[in-house]
Order: structure tokens, then C-alpha cells, then sequence
């Protein structure tokens, strides 16, 4: 013995949904969608919010975004931190040999006295870089 059915489209995703002899109403396999049929004739209950749904597609956009700048920030920090090693290995270079003048110098003589400022001057650029660094002073 055959029994009837009747199949019909989802609205949520256009699969097709069956329902049995005398059933009225059925829920999407696929999507989860409440169809119901009344003589044979579709009637679709839909309970979504518009504009949840909208306001739910957009705060995702914008944390997508807002992950997407802190990458990028991210990014620059690490390739400042790299410039900054780079530049540092001449500056501390320059500094030892600039120290090293100095002390190798008589007291007060002005090769001593240039050295011992290039080697000041190379650790204030050193300290600046490295604080300016470590201290994430980024603009977003």
C-alpha cells in the first residue's frame, strides 16, 4: 500500500522538502526551515529578524576588519623591530671603537673628547630606537 506525499521547495534554500499523508508541516533537511502546507498550497513560517540578521553580517564585518588591522599593526612592529636590529649592530659598533678611542686617548685632548661624544651620541640613538620600540609607540 502506497501513501501519499506531497513535495515542495524550501523557502531557505530551495531543497525539496516531503511530507507524508496528513503531515502539515515539516522542517529543511538541509537548512532547518519550517514549511507548511495547507490544501496542497505552500505556506512558509519564517521567524528571522531582518535586522538582526543584518546587524549580525555587519558586527562580523567589522571584527573581521578590526583582526585585520591589528595584523597589519602587528606586522609593522615586527619590521621595525628587524630595522632596528639592523641599524643597531653599526651604531654599537661605533660606539666600542668611539669608547675605545676615547680611553686609549690622553684625558682631554680632542680626539678623546670626540670620541667619548660620537659614542654618547650613538647610545642616545640606540636608547631612542629601543625605547621608541619596546614601548609600542605605533599609530594605528
Amino acid at each position: 500500500m502506497s501513501t501519499k506525499a506531497i513535495e515542495t521547495k524550501c523557502p531557505g534554500c530551495g531543497a525539496m522538502v516531503r511530507l507524508g499523508a496528513g503531515q502539515k508541516q515539516a522542517f529543511c533537511n538541509y537548512c532547518g526551515s519550517p514549511v507548511t502546507v495547507e490544501d496542497t498550497r505552500e505556506f512558509v513560517t519564517r521567524n528571522i529578524d531582518e535586522t538582526d540578521l543584518k546587524r549580525a553580517e555587519t558586527e562580523q564585518l567589522i571584527r573581521l576588519k578590526e583582526l585585520e588591522m591589528q595584523e597589519r599593526r602587528e606586522r609593522k612592529a615586527e619590521g621595525r623591530k628587524k630595522a632596528m636590529g639592523i641599524a643597531s649592530v653599526p651604531l654599537v659598533v661605533v660606539l666600542l671603537i668611539a669608547f675605545a678611542i676615547g680611553a686609549a686617548e690622553p684625558s682631554g685632548s680632542p680626539l678623546s673628547d670626540s670620541a667619548y661624544t660620537a659614542g654618547s651620541v650613538c647610545f642616545l640613538i640606540l636608547a631612542w630606537g629601543w625605547l621608541f620600540i619596546l614601548m609600542g609607540n605605533d599609530k594605528k
